[in-house]
């Protein structure tokens, strides 16, 4: 297994310690690391590109801090897991405002950082797991199921509506809807494959997506379109 990694620190000793524990993990578990490194937030902004899997920040940097870059990162990649690194906990708890998977206290111990690592990877591997790589103009992107409006197909066309845009491909819906989670997706008519989190509601015959769209329900699907909508909202999810 391969993992792309960004530490953002300007302490070149905290640098090396994260970089030994690293290779320590790879080594026992046998696992690889992809590892940029940048010595500042501001820089780690500006050169920003989708991809990273696990994105280590220090909290106590210079110029722009550990806090005000994650903020920052949140306004254009909410899906990367983020980690902390830092001397006092009280510093880490607020990372949580930004949506931090978890935070690491310096110095870093080997057995400490383990454990941890163990349960970030296996937040990574949930997150790929609902990944998929979409394709626009020679652009590939990777989008979570849970950025889909809706999916729809036309004499083979397959157009995703998602919040990053739209994106299309050839193939069948029937193996567009192998490939996603069944208990989240579920078509209103032959053409539309509706993300059912995204549905704001059902109006007569047409059900109103969240990004302002409005579906035609199949007469012959209504029923079962209905039952799905209320068993995903009600947590009957699997």
């Amino acid at each position: 297994m391969e993992y792309n990694i960004a530490i953002v620190d300007d302490e070149q000793q905290s640098i090396d310690s994260l970089r030994q524990c690293l290779d320590l993990y790879a080594n026992e578990f046998g696992v690889d690391f992809n590892i940029e490194l940048f010595t500042d937030g501001a820089d780690f902004l500006s050169g920003y590109k989708s991809g990273y899997d696990v994105v280590f920040m220090d909290v106590d940097m210079p110029k722009l801090n550990g806090l005000l870059t994650a903020k920052s990162l949140r306004g254009f990649d909410d899906d990367v897991v983020l980690v902390f690194i830092t001397n006092l906990a009280k510093y880490a708890i607020k990372g949580y405002e930004v949506n931090a998977r978890d935070y690491i206290l310096k110095p870093l111990n080997y057995s400490a950082f383990k454990m941890k690592i163990k349960r970030i990877l296996a937040s990574v591997k949930i997150r790929q797991d609902k990944n998929i790589l979409l394709s626009n103009n020679g652009t590939t992107v990777k989008v979570d199921e849970s950025s889909i409006y809706y999916i729809e197909i036309s004499n083979h066309n397959i157009i995703y509506h998602t919040v990053k845009g739209d994106f299309s491909s050839y193939g069948t819906m029937k193996l567009v809807e192998k490939n996603l989670s069944k208990s989240q997706f579920f078509r209103c008519n032959s053409g539309y494959l509706v993300n059912l989190e995204h549905i704001s509601k059902v109006i007569g015959n047409e059900v109103v997506i969240s990004n302002g769209d409005r579906l035609v329900i199949s007469r012959a699907r209504k029923k079962e379109f209905l039952e799905h909508v209320h068993k995903f909202y009600m947590g009957e999810k699997n």
